[in-house]
């Protein structure tokens, strides 16, 4: 047995950097965006004006209800984040946006930067490990 090559360990290499690359960012989004405090559920959502998020959800063969969303609107500097409410045992009045409870909150400079860098790593066409 002998160490791989650089050539040799390349792929391994970019998919665990990107794994970990990911993993921080989901850590981030979890952090600024569905643990955060300082959001508010109002009776109801209005996002007119706008842009979704890509961060990386995915939906898998064995699950059957939407992606959570994150959904920004730059210009009036609001977020909202826009948690799947429909699960068995799920309380379904609290649901602000169809099947969804959706969370506003200010667009902090770290939120933005955590845009940012979401955008460029899921806008990039890079592929998919999550």
């Amino acid at each position: 047995m002998r160490p791989a090559t650089e050539e040799e360990a390349a792929e391994i290499l970019a998919a665990e950097a990107l794994a970990m690359r990911r993993a921080t960012l989901v850590q981030r989004r979890l952090r600024l965006f569905e643990q955060a405090a300082d959001g508010e559920i109002p009776d109801a959502a209005d996002l007119t004006g706008t842009v979704q998020v890509d961060f990386g959800a995915m939906r898998s063969l064995t699950r059957h209800w939407p992606d959570d969303e994150l959904r920004v609107d730059e210009d009036a500097g609001i977020a909202w984040f826009l948690r799947y409410n429909g699960h068995d045992g799920d309380t379904w009045a609290a649901n602000n946006h169809g099947r969804f409870i959706a969370r506003k909150m200010p667009l902090t400079p770290d939120r933005l930067q955590l845009l940012a860098d979401l955008r460029r790593e899921y806008s990039s066409g890079r592929e998919s490990h999550s």
